[in-house]
């Protein structure tokens, strides 16, 4: 737990933190610039903590996660949005996925460099 006087983040906001004890956290690839972060749920049962203009901060419990592991959100509107219209944010539509509610489309949403996404020649099955 932080002490002494906390002054404000990079964003103009004075966060308060809660001591849960020691737990388990996990940076998460994606950030402010890439996502409404205040519309996003975990899937699991994890909690954000907070967020800079690249990164996420998860509490992820007692859960184990390795570099590359997969975490999952749910996306309100506002979070939606941002990521669908970032240039930084790769965007797969998930045909055939399952949902109880035709209104929650799935979606695989990646960051990396423009050098590892494929290029034209790569995706034609022609080749």
């Amino acid at each position: 737990m932080p002490y002494g006087t906390i002054g404000k983040n990079a964003f103009g906001e004075q966060v308060t933190f809660i001591d849960r004890g020691n737990r388990r956290r996990t940076i998460v690839s994606a950030g402010r610039h890439d996502v409404l972060v205040s519309g996003l749920t975990p899937v699991r049962p994890f909690h954000i903590i907070g967020s800079s203009s690249d990164h996420i901060i998860l509490d992820t419990q007692n859960a184990v996660l390795v570099p590359g592991d997969e975490v999952r959100f749910y996306m309100d509107y506002g979070a939606m949005l941002r990521a669908m219209t970032s240039p930084y944010v790769y965007k797969t539509y998930v045909h055939g996925a399952a949902t109880t509610e035709p209104y929650k489309q799935q979606f695989l949403l990646s960051r990396g460099t423009k050098q590892s996404r494929p290029t034209e020649t790569e995706k034609s099955p022609a080749n």
